[in-house]
């Protein structure tokens, strides 16, 4: 697919208007850090809020009258269509390259804001989905008020899903439940992990076969992306940033990189340290919309340099939790001995016993980390989702309380990709698997195009506990 075109908050009372002239004298000095706030703060500050939408609805009126503008709003989303989906070293998802390039994204769409606003201090805004599960009301109306004056929201988007008919299985919910969220229920269910390379991701070494997928990006990330825009809205697309929910969206994912580096459950969480990580760049837009800027990943990984921070208290994982039960090795189950095809929409593994020898696996859990692998999963070309769920003698039907969880590979421009997904249990799943004689999984895929699944397979399905 081409690109889409060729080329703190404030104490300001009442609102401000589009086009009016903005003073934001109360926030800290132009160049500090400044926090990013939660959606729900800026919805009760008027000041902050319209700034932001001053500046997008500035970017989106350069493209009136059908002819996108080479600094416009659907110029935003170009470093992005150009890097999604793309089969090739382009490609931003499916890896190690996940999180730096959106933070390198992020910071290149605020100063673009700032700039044509003329307002340095002007900060991105993230949406907490574990705590909002559903639209932020800012994002959700198609208009808004002005005083009196109802006028159109630029924080809008049209395109989106109407409801749950809009979405395709799995992800047909009304609200985000837990399922969407991966199968979390909180922030520290899914960042417990302190391996990199399960929760954001790892390219594929030398000879290796696929890059993984981190459980942030294949989980949360995605289900949401195909949650607000359903089966063809700008959401589910390589061109997603042209829906401002993006931005929420994704400086809720950017802040859970802080939050997991902060955490020290399983030791001690640390970004890469290869330099091939460190040292690559990222070309983006330039701030005044000519032009780009390269961004560093070693440059990146303190946000207060990059002149922002995230407000809210850091979540804490219990002592108890942080410690990890002394072990001498770690444990594999494989559940297929050829690859499971998905094609049909659903595989069932055999069973393995959690009692093997004189070691009684249930019993490791939930106290040691458990991660469930699906190895060289080949996706068809179209966006698919996979729902998880625990099977054993006593658990024979996919329910609600054996779900692991749900996750999503995006593919809507029908590159061929394989990728490893690895998928961290909930605490709520290994303490069910610590009731079970045997375990096994039923996978169950839909993809937007069901007539796209053929060739849909996964090498190897494992449980690994530590």
């Amino acid at each position: 697919m081409a690109p889409l075109l060729s080329s703190r908050r404030t104490l300001l009372l009442g609102s401000l208007a589009l086009g009016a002239t903005t003073s934001l004298a109360t926030w800290a000095a132009p160049g500090s850090a400044l926090p990013r706030r939660p959606v729900t703060a800026i919805e009760t500050d008027p000041g902050e809020l319209q700034i932001l939408r001053k500046a997008i609805a500035l970017l989106q009126g350069k493209d009136a009258g059908g002819r996108p503008a080479s600094d416009g709003w659907q110029a935003i989303a170009n470093p992005h269509v150009d890097h999604c989906f793309t089969g090739d070293t382009r490609e931003i998802h499916f890896s190690w390259w996940f999180w730096p390039w959106h933070r390198a994204y992020l910071l290149a769409v605020e100063k673009r804001l700032q700039t044509v606003v003329a307002e340095p201090k002007l900060r991105l805004a993230y949406w907490d989905w574990f705590s909002v599960r559903g639209l932020p009301g800012a994002l959700s109306s198609p208009t808004y008020k002005d005083g009196a004056q109802d006028k159109p929201n630029p924080l809008f988007d049209p395109t989106r899903a109407k409801g749950p008919e809009d979405r395709p299985a799995g992800l047909n919910t009304t609200t985000i439940t837990d399922a969407v969220l991966g199968g979390y229920a909180s922030e520290e269910d899914l960042l417990r992990r302190a391996d990199f390379a399960v929760v954001g991701g790892q390219l594929a070494p030398p000879g290796g076969s696929a890059s993984t997928t981190g459980v942030v990006e294949g989980g949360p990330h995605n289900n949401i992306h195909v949650w607000v825009g359903g089966f063809a809205g700008n959401m589910s697309q390589a061109f997603s940033p042209l829906d401002p929910a993006f931005l929420f969206h994704h400086c809720n994912i950017d802040r859970l990189w802080s939050v997991w580096l902060k955490l020290t459950s399983g030791g001690a969480h640390n970004n890469p340290t290869d330099p091939a990580w460190l040292n690559h760049t990222f070309p983006l837009p330039h701030p005044s919309g000519i032009g780009t800027d390269t961004y560093k990943i070693a440059d990146l990984l303190d946000t207060e340099q990059s002149g922002y921070t995230y407000e809210g208290e850091p979540i804490r994982i219990s002592q108890a939790q942080n410690e990890r039960t002394a072990q001498t090795s770690t444990t594999t189950l494989k559940f297929n001995t050829s690859p499971l095809d998905l094609s049909g929409g659903e595989v069932v593994t055999g069973l393995q016993p959690l009692e093997q020898g004189n070691v009684r696996l249930r019993d490791l859990l939930p106290s040691r980390p458990a991660t469930l692998t699906l190895s060289e999963i080949r996706l068809p070309p179209s966006t698919t989702t996979l729902a998880i769920y625990v099977r054993s003698e006593q658990i024979q039907r996919n329910e609600e309380q054996n779900l692991v969880g749900v996750y999503t590979l995006l593919n809507p421009r029908g590159s061929s990709i394989v990728t490893d997904l690895r998928v961290p249990l909930p605490q709520r799943v290994s303490e069910l698997l610590a009731t079970l004689p045997n375990l096994g999984f039923a996978v169950v895929a839909n993809s937007v195009n069901r007539d796209r699944m053929s060739g849909f397979t996964v090498r190897e399905m494992t449980l690994t506990i530590e």
